[in-house]
């Protein structure tokens, strides 16, 4: 799906697809009979609170209005009916009146319905700095990681809030990691259109070994999930993290026959430092 963002002023092209209002108010010097918009999403708009709060002062609270409006929107049922509502068309246009093309609440929407299939809850449990708990619940997919040094690690698709089992039915219905999937070269989990210098070069000495490599891209801690589960082979990362984004996924790892290592491949990440940043790492299995 593309998502785009047009201000309600500018005119009407083939390529706006599924056009949506996102202001709370009507825009001013609109006709409603003259202007064409497919959904009016008032509800996902910042609440009038909000709203009236940043108008105050724009430019001194914009960092502090795009945290608050993504939590707003993390937190509304009215945001899950819109992405279900959105995502059957390939072209999406945000609608908003705002001059400032740059820091306006559209903007903030866009960046939340592109990274909302991705969004996860991630807990873990940390003993002498080595994870052995890990929970990783994905909202959007209804899908659960679980895994602990006792009970191993595992995949359960298709559950929510509305299901509470126990641990034991959790188990019969998950499927058990690492899940056995046959790679034809390398798989690597990397983005394809944000790669840091180091991931490059980490990539292209892959194939000059003489290994086909074959790129898979996704979000927060599911990359590691991803090497945990066997859909891929490697998760290198170049770019800073903090403790709270790898520890859940630490543990699955862990339970799932993988390790999260320093980029020397051979020590294993530890968690609890007094500096809680994480060194660049790898994800490989054992």
């Amino acid at each position: 799906m593309e998502v785009r963002l047009k201000r309600v002023y500018d005119p009407e092209s083939p390529g706006d697809g599924f056009r949506v209002l996102v202001d709370k108010l009507w825009p001013r010097g609109i006709r409603k009979e003259a202007f064409h918009y497919d959904l009016w999403a008032k509800r996902i708009a910042p609440s009038t609170s909000l709203r009236v709060w940043y108008h105050g002062d724009p430019a001194g609270r914009w960092a502090e209005f795009r945290r608050k409006y993504l939590d707003e929107l993390g937190s509304s049922a009215a945001m899950q009916d819109f992405l279900d509502r959105i995502r059957t068309y390939p072209d999406v246009t945000l609608l908003y009146a705002s001059k400032n093309r740059v820091e306006n609440h559209a903007v903030i929407l866009k960046e939340f319905i592109k990274k909302n299939g991705e969004f996860t809850v991630n807990i873990a449990l940390v003993e002498k700095g080595v994870p052995v708990l890990g929970v990783i619940y994905v909202p959007v997919r209804k899908e659960l990681y679980f895994a602990s040094s006792y009970v191993g690690a595992y995949k359960l698709p298709g559950i929510d809030s509305s299901s509470q089992p126990s641990m034991d039915e959790m188990k019969q219905r998950a499927i058990r990691l690492p899940i056995a999937l046959a790679h034809q070269g390398v798989v690597v989990v990397a983005s394809r259109s944000h790669q840091t210098e180091e991931t490059t070069a980490f990539i292209d000495n892959l194939r000059k070994q003489g290994k086909p490599v074959t790129l898979i891209s996704s979000g927060s801690s599911l990359k590691i999930c991803l090497v945990a589960e066997g859909s891929a082979d490697i998760y290198p990362r170049f770019a800073p993290t903090m403790e709270w984004d790898t520890a859940a996924g630490h543990a699955i790892a862990r339970a799932a026959g993988c390790e999260v290592y320093h980029i020397d491949g051979k020590t294993p990440l530890k968690y609890n430092k007094e500096d809680l940043h994480n060194p660049w790492f790898i994800v490989k299995p054992l």
